[in-house]
């Protein structure tokens, strides 16, 4: 593997596990059924991608910040599940917007260097159960409007997304 799939195959394994945090967060924090079970549901498939992701990259490359990604994850998480199925259904939708392009970014690279089919495969894999999400939170959000606040927290995550892998594929 050359340092570029390293350092992707470092940010999306932080990735994952923040993800994994952000449903136990959620779990943690909502009294509502329906998140509990799209959580729940959710909280599986996001395991089994940070389970494939630890097959591929040797644990000496994962990110120095493991605890951080643990911690904001679940941070992310139990605020959304506090304030309730909008913010749930409208964070998850942003995280997994963002990471669906993140992935993207890796299939592109790994198709115009024609190797690594086994990678390239998972990672297509991840991205669909990404967009599966994505298209599941969509579908479950309520049609009003954001607010102000809410709007602001959806930039939140969209940006602290991005710094984070920026910082996970270097650290």
């Amino acid at each position: 593997m050359n340092e570029k799939i390293i350092k992707y195959l470092r940010s999306d394994h932080a990735g994952e596990l923040g993800a994994v945090h952000i449903y136990i967060g959620i779990l943690k924090t909502t009294k509502c059924p329906e998140i509990k079970s799209f959580s729940k549901e959710h909280l599986i498939t996001e395991q089994k991608h940070l389970d494939k992701i630890e097959q591929i990259l040797p644990e000496r490359y994962y990110s120095k910040f493991l605890n951080i990604w643990k911690i904001s994850g679940f941070l992310l998480g139990s605020i959304c599940g506090l304030l309730g199925p909008k913010w749930v259904y409208y964070s998850i939708e942003t995280v997994e917007s963002f990471v669906e392009k993140h992935y993207q970014d890796q299939i592109d690279y790994l198709t115009k260097l024609g190797s690594h089919s086994d990678l390239l495969s998972i990672l297509m894999e991840c991205q669909a159960d990404e967009i599966s999400h994505k298209l599941e939170a969509a579908e479950k959000m309520p049609p009003a409007k954001k607010g102000l606040l809410l709007t602001y927290w959806l930039w939140l995550v969209d940006w602290g997304s991005k710094q984070a892998v920026k910082i996970a594929k270097t650290i």
